[in-house]
């Protein structure tokens, strides 16, 4: 099992730097409804994301393989949901606040990792893409999601979700390899 999210619930097996092992880890992340769910479900599938690649290094698959992986990923889901937040949340967020400062540094910082990522792929920087991918949507989602729904108005959220409704992401499922499933090789039935 790579990841089951179940009512805001992520259980997940997360790769351990020190012991070089995958270990179990739970990761909460609040329930949304409305407001902010479409941003909350790309999320979701972000966490899957990050625990594909640990497990696809895990499983010693090929850099390259998961490289491309990333890069598929990053094309077709991060960048467009950071253009998202940056382009609708951003704009709510009162000149300063820490917050969407954070937010800021770690779209940076994500997209620098997918920079070296493209220079030179290897176990560590991807294993540091995952981390932060993962440590930035429970920041997000913990923080300053929660804050959005305390600190906007209810005209505020509507116009957030509005936008969301009107422009919504076009999330493409089309990568195939799926290094993270385990076959059988007798059978060629599934077992991971």
């Amino acid at each position: 099992m790579i990841a089951v999210i179940f009512g805001g619930l992520s259980m997940e097996y997360v790769y351990s730097k020190k012991s070089q092992s995958m270990q179990k880890k739970t990761v909460f992340i609040a329930g949304r409804t409305g407001w902010l769910e479409a941003l909350s479900s790309e999320h979701k599938d972000g966490l899957l994301f990050a625990s594909r690649i640990r497990e696809g290094l895990k499983r010693n698959v090929s850099l390259e393989i998961l490289k491309d992986y990333a890069f598929w990923y990053w094309r077709t889901h991060i960048r467009p949901h950071f253009r998202h937040e940056e382009d609708v949340l951003l704009p709510n967020f009162p000149p300063g606040n820490k917050l969407a400062q954070r937010m800021r540094n770690e779209h940076d910082m994500i997209r620098e990792l997918v920079i070296c990522l493209d220079e030179e792929p290897d176990q560590r920087t991807l294993t540091l893409f995952a981390d932060l991918i993962q440590d930035h949507i429970v920041f997000e989602e913990n923080e300053m999601y929660t804050w959005l729904e305390k600190e906007l108005t209810k005209a505020q959220l509507e116009k957030i979700q509005l936008h969301l409704e009107q422009k919504p992401l076009t999330l493409m499922d089309d990568w195939t390899q799926e290094f993270w499933i385990q076959y059988n090789n007798k059978t060629s039935k599934r077992t991971g």
